[in-house]
C-alpha cells in the first residue's frame, strides 16, 4: 500500500481552501488503497509571513488547529513549519511515495513524486486586480507547478482548459476535482438563536463570499434593492464572509458607502466572517443562496455545493465555469454582471420556490463523488 502525504500548506489562507482540502482528504480515504499522512503548517514563530499579513493571525492559527483536530483521530498528523524545504524533509523522513497537492514547486533536487494544485488564472482575465509584480509571480508559479509536477489537480474543467491554453502541458496530467455536494450533519446551531444573535428578522436570502471585488457584492446590493422595490416583499439579504481584500483595502469602505445610498439599505445585513456552524444554519434556512461572482476557479465556489446539500435553491451567474454544475432544478442562472437579470431572478424565486427532489439530489451527490473517487484512485495508481 502506497504512503502519501497530503499537504494543507496554501489551503489555509482562504475560507474555502480548508473545505476543499478536507474534500481531497476524504476522496483519498475513500479510495481505500493508500496510507495517508497529513501535513499541517504551524505558524507560531512566523508572524512576519505574507499569509499572516494578509489575514488575521488568530484566524489562520484557528484553521490549522481545526484541521489537525478534525483529522487527527483518523490519520497521522505532522505539524511542520510553513516552508517548502520542510515538506521535502518530512516527506523524506516519512519515506512517502508521493506528496501533494502542492501550490509551490519543491526544490529541484526533490526526487519524490509530487502532484500540484492549480487554483485559477484570474490574473490573465482580470489583470486590473493585480499589480505587475503579482502577475509575473503568478505566471512563474503556475508554470513551475504545471511543468514539473507529475499530475495537476484542478477544481474545474475551465481551469484545466486554461492550463492547456497558457502552459501547454499534456491533458493526461490534469485531474479535475470540483467541490462535492457534501453529506451534511443533521444538527446545527439553533436557527432562532443565530437569527437573534445577528438581528435577522423574517425570511432572507444569503450570499457567502469573501468580499473581493470580483465577487460582485455591489451588483448584488443594487439588484436586491430593485427587487424589493418591485415586489414590496419584506425579506432580508444576509452576507457572510471575510471583509478584507488585500489587493484593495479600501474596497469594503467604498462598498458600504454605496450601499448607504440604497432605498432598502436596512434590509442588507453584512455579518462578516462568522462561525461555520452559524453560517451553515443560516444557509440551510435561507430562501436561496445568491452567487453573483464574475470569476471562479471552481463551479460556483464551495457555498453553492453546501446550499445544494440542504436542498436550498441557488441563483448563479452564468460565467462559463459555473455552467459546469450538473443540471439541477435547484440552480437558476442569471446573466453575469447584469443587475437587472439578477433582479428578475430574485423576484421570480420569491414568487415561486422550486420543488426539491431529495432522492434525485442524493443520487447526483453520490454520482459526483463516485466519479471523483475514481479519479483519485487513478492518481494513486500512477504515483
Amino acid at each position: 500500500m502506497k504512503k502519501i502525504a497530503l499537504s494543507s500548506h496554501g489551503f489555509i489562507g482562504w475560507s474555502g481552501g480548508l473545505d476543499y482540502f478536507m474534500n481531497i482528504v476524504q476522496l483519498f480515504e475513500q479510495s481505500g488503497n493508500c496510507k495517508l499522512i497529513i501535513f499541517v503548517p504551524r505558524y507560531d514563530y512566523f508572524k512576519w509571513l505574507p499569509i499572516l499579513s494578509n489575514n488575521d493571525y488568530s484566524l489562520i492559527i484557528e484553521r490549522c488547529n481545526l484541521l489537525a483536530n478534525e483529522l487527527g483521530s483518523k490519520f497521522e498528523i505532522k505539524r511542520i513549519p510553513p516552508f517548502s524545504i520542510f515538506i521535502v524533509l518530512y516527506s523524506l523522513f516519512k519515506n512517502v511515495n508521493a506528496v501533494g497537492p502542492l501550490m509551490k514547486r519543491p526544490p529541484f533536487y526533490f526526487f519524490i513524486k509530487w502532484f500540484s494544485y492549480v487554483w485559477d488564472y484570474q490574473h490573465k482575465y482580470m489583470p486590473q486586480y493585480f499589480n505587475p509584480k503579482e502577475i509575473q509571480s503568478r505566471d512563474k508559479q503556475l508554470y513551475n507547478l504545471t511543468k514539473f509536477s507529475k499530475y495537476i489537480i484542478v477544481g474545474s474543467v475551465a481551469v484545466g482548459n486554461d492550463i492547456l491554453k497558457f502552459n501547454k502541458v499534456p491533458r493526461s496530467k490534469i485531474i479535475s476535482l470540483p467541490a462535492m455536494i457534501p453529506q451534511q450533519k443533521s444538527t446545527f446551531s439553533d436557527i432562532e438563536f443565530v437569527k437573534s444573535k445577528y438581528e435577522i428578522e423574517g425570511e432572507f436570502f444569503i450570499c457567502s463570499n469573501q468580499f473581493w471585488q470580483h465577487k460582485n457584492h455591489e451588483l448584488l446590493f443594487g439588484a436586491f434593492d430593485m427587487a424589493l422595490n418591485k415586489i414590496g416583499k419584506d425579506v432580508c439579504l444576509v452576507c457572510t464572509g471575510d471583509l478584507t481584500d488585500y489587493r484593495n483595502p479600501e474596497y469594503i469602505q467604498k462598498l458600504m458607502k454605496n450601499m448607504g445610498c440604497l432605498e432598502n439599505k436596512n434590509k442588507i445585513k453584512i455579518l462578516g466572517l462568522i462561525p461555520k456552524d452559524h453560517q451553515l444554519a443560516l444557509l440551510k434556512n435561507s430562501i436561496s443562496l445568491i452567487q453573483p461572482t464574475s470569476f471562479e476557479g471552481g463551479p460556483g465556489g464551495g457555498s453553492v455545493y453546501e446550499a445544494l446539500s440542504f436542498g436550498v435553491p441557488v441563483l448563479l451567474s452564468d460565467i462559463a465555469v459555473n455552467l459546469e454544475i450538473s443540471a439541477l432544478d435547484l440552480v437558476s442562472y442569471f446573466k453575469s454582471n447584469d443587475k437587472y437579470s439578477l433582479m428578475e431572478s430574485i423576484c421570480e424565486l420569491i414568487k415561486k420556490r422550486p420543488y426539491v427532489n431529495y432522492m434525485e439530489l442524493d443520487k447526483k451527490r453520490k454520482e459526483i463523488r463516485l466519479n471523483a473517487v475514481s479519479s483519485i484512485s487513478y492518481l494513486i495508481n500512477q504515483l
